[in-house]
């Protein structure tokens, strides 16, 4: 989704690039992560992240799933 002028399928609002909270629950972890680069609906607050950002994610909480942390907030750094 990188076009201008993109309507959300779900309510046919604007869509928008910004960034967002993903929470996600990675082995007995709860992993809050912020500032997550998003395509974003201005109207119903759907999210769409990039296939890079979600193999970052999926990186960010493998690595939280096999700790003995039950509960993380971490800044998301695509580097």
């Amino acid at each position: 989704m990188k076009e201008k002028n993109r309507t959300c399928p779900i309510c046919y609002g604007s869509i928008e690039e910004g960034v967002t909270i993903f929470t996600v629950k990675a082995g007995d972890c709860i992993l809050v992560l912020e500032n997550v680069p998003a395509s974003l609906c201005s109207v119903c607050g759907e999210k769409w992240f990039s296939d890079a950002v979600v193999k970052k994610i999926e990186e960010i909480a493998s690595s939280v799933k096999t700790s003995n942390i039950r509960f993380e907030v971490r800044t998301f750094s695509a580097a």
